[in-house]
């Protein structure tokens, strides 16, 4: 009887959770920061909705600096409202947001920001807040080079991984730079995958290790700690350039190790403990070699890869994209193209990218394999199904999360809401309000639900260290801020009511 008066209160939640996206922006390509190139900077912006490719928007102006471009986070109808190669942070109305996201004392590489070169692989990742639709979190590590590995030699690894928190409907930062991990860890390749629930996030950030992520959950109480999770019954291997992909489920995740040895690693995903588990482990180096890095997708079933395949010039085999799968253990070449390959966001076709010249003018195209689950040509292949206006050559494939995952269907790990059976239930916009919001000195606290119990106020940082307790003992609060000592920042203010738990986000500005 209780679950079935958990469901029925929280069906609406869920049916709006689920509804919350019907179509994505897709911001792949480079450009070069000077202004002097007319807009769209060369960049091409892919649009998505749940069926199929609606086509590129060619209107939008989106200035990146140089080299990759590599995520973007749109609204639910598939406008664009920012993009980021986790060096520099844009919105869609060509407003730069942050030349420079990282901390003062990571140098730019190539020395100014007009000629970084942004060096990523699967990064950065933007993550819409739990707790408040107008907010979204910007996820992305902060790399150094030459850093010394035992099998590896030197190699390009991040050494923070961080944060910023962007306001939606105004199109601008709220703040950056904050540090959930000060660890070394795998170049860029941060991974989110919706929690069973369907509206929080497991977190994964790849160590140098290839049985070991930092792990973390984004909810409405915030960002938990990162914990160091070993998968069990796994073997470790060093590792620094990776890529993470999931199923379009999100039952299981397939992890490539790319940088000299190549292997490939299938996990179980438990989406409600984010626990991963039945490790099984392909090698894939007689099928590619040390070059052909940062190129490997997962079908949406799970039960193939695509990589791209370099010829070297000495002729062992067909330069182009190739199908492997796992079941048969069997390697098909499927296109002379695809030296970027990614899956639309509607995990319905996967893209390559092809360009022709004729007559020195040169045409670009996205090619299609339309059916990526089928093997061989049953997948369906189109080398030129979309022609392309202002995409240039597309060195990095985009990092998103399947956003439209809903929750697991009678899951027991349905996390939604603290409700007691036969209580009335408040949402946290009514029951518990603070203003002004962003503030710097005082915060208001409104909580009606004192005539039912008593009240403990909490503030809680992004780790979800508790900085502040104190009991409520009116329906009108005023906290003075400016004496707890706290940096500008995000943080959580939480109202504990007898058995229930009421929680917002709070913004302390400068």
């Amino acid at each position: 009887m209780k679950s079935k008066l958990l469901l029925i209160l929280l069906w609406p939640q869920c049916f709006l959770l689920c509804a919350q996206r019907q179509a994505d922006a897709i911001l792949v390509g480079n450009a070069f920061f000077s202004s002097s190139f007319p807009s769209p900077q060369r960049n091409s912006i892919l649009q998505f909705d749940d069926t199929t490719f609606l086509g590129e928007d060619t209107s939008t102006p989106i200035v990146m600096s140089n080299f990759y471009s590599s995520a973007s986070f749109a609204d639910k109808e598939g406008n664009l409202l920012f993009a980021s190669n986790g060096w520099r942070l844009v919105n869609s109305y060509c407003e730069v947001l942050s030349y420079k996201l990282w901390h003062d004392d990571i140098p730019w590489p190539g020395g100014s920001p007009d000629t970084t070169r942004v060096d990523l692989t699967r990064g950065p990742l933007f993550l819409p807040d739990p707790a408040d639709s107008n907010r979204v979190y910007l996820f992305y590590g902060e790399y150094v080079t030459n850093y010394p590995m035992q099998t590896l030699g030197f190699a390009r690894v991040d050494v923070r991984f961080c944060y910023a928190l962007l306001d939606i409907p105004t199109q601008s930062l709220i703040s950056k730079d904050h540090i959930i991990l000060d660890q070394v860890t795998a170049l860029s390749d941060m991974v989110a995958l919706r929690h069973g629930n369907g509206r929080d996030w497991w977190i994964y950030k790849p160590t140098l290790q290839s049985n070991q992520y930092y792990r973390g959950l984004l909810s409405t109480a915030g960002l938990s700690e990162f914990e160091l999770y070993t998968v069990p019954n796994m073997q470790g291997r060093e590792q620094a350039f990776t890529m993470t992909h999931f199923t379009q489920d999100g039952s299981m995740m397939a992890h490539f190790s790319t940088y000299q040895a190549k292997y490939c690693q299938r996990l179980d995903v438990d989406r409600c403990t984010g626990n991963l588990s039945n490790p099984r482990e392909t090698d894939l180096n007689p099928m590619f070699r040390p070059a052909e890095v940062g190129n490997f997708i997962l079908s949406p079933d799970g039960s193939k890869f695509y990589g791209y395949r370099l010829n070297y010039n000495d002729s062992t085999y067909v330069e182009g994209t190739y199908q492997y799968d796992f079941q048969l253990d069997s390697l098909i070449f499927m296109s002379p193209i695809g030296n970027l390959l990614f899956l639309s966001s509607n995990f319905k076709e996967l893209y390559l990218y092809s360009r022709v010249i004729v007559n020195d003018t040169s045409f670009r195209y996205l090619g299609s394999i339309q059916s990526p689950n089928s093997l061989g040509l049953l997948a369906n292949v189109d080398d030129f199904k979309y022609p392309l206006v202002n995409a240039p050559v597309m060195l990095a494939s985009p990092n998103f999360a399947n956003y439209r995952l809903g929750p697991l269907a009678g899951s027991v790990c349905d996390t939604l809401g603290s409700v007691t059976v036969g209580a009335p239930v408040k949402s946290a916009s009514d029951a518990l309000s603070i203003f002004p919001n962003p503030s710097r000195e005082v915060l208001h606290v409104r909580f009606q639900g004192l005539a039912q119990h008593p009240a403990l106020l909490t503030v809680h940082n992004s780790m979800g260290q508790v900085l502040h307790r104190q009991a409520l003992e009116q329906e009108y609060t005023a906290l003075h801020t400016n004496t707890l000592h706290l940096p500008p920042g995000v943080y959580t203010v939480q109202v504990q009511s007898g058995r229930q738990a009421f929680t917002r986000k709070w913004v302390r500005v400068e």
